[in-house]
């Protein structure tokens, strides 16, 4: 399982912004107790570098997702193929997860393809006011959106 979440960008001077993210991190099964909010080191993606997201629902769909991918081999039998999603980057990099159903995974596949809409619509047509409001704070706060998945794979393409 992994924790996945939205952190709110901030500004870091007048002139400077930190880029909200989309941050997961795996939980220490060696340690018992729990970061609270962000955690040390967790991965991360700007949600400016997102691409794509897709749900996955047969070996079909992942084979002909992934044309030209050097994440080929399908991730089947470790994991139930209806319930993939994958978070593809400008950055040359696919995030594989698996929600715990099909219904939790395209809930989660909803909510990101809203938020980096929104986001990158506010950006492309110049509400830079209103994307500040929504989308940073004025210092750093971690929080945002959250969701437990299992993590399973994570390659560059």
């Amino acid at each position: 399982m992994c924790d996945l979440w939205i952190e709110r960008g901030y500004r870091h001077s007048r002139t400077e912004i930190v880029e909200p993210k989309l941050m997961w991190s795996q939980p220490n099964l060696h340690e018992k107790r729990r970061m609270g909010g962000s955690t040390i080191r967790p991965y991360r993606v700007s949600l400016f570098a997102v691409r794509r997201i897709f749900q996955v629902d047969t070996c079909e769909d992942w084979e002909k997702m992934n044309k030209g991918s050097q994440m080929k081999a399908p991730p089947m039998p470790i994991a139930k193929p209806n319930c993939l999603l994958v978070v593809r980057s400008s950055i040359g990099a696919d995030y594989l997860f698996e929600a715990s159903c099909p219904e939790e995974r395209d809930h989660i596949v909803h909510l990101l393809k809203m938020t980096t809409a929104r986001l990158v619509s506010h950006a492309v047509v110049g509400n830079g006011d209103t994307m500040v409001r929504e989308f940073f704070n004025e210092d750093f706060v971690a929080g945002g959106v959250n969701a437990s998945l299992p993590l399973l794979q994570q390659n560059p393409h």
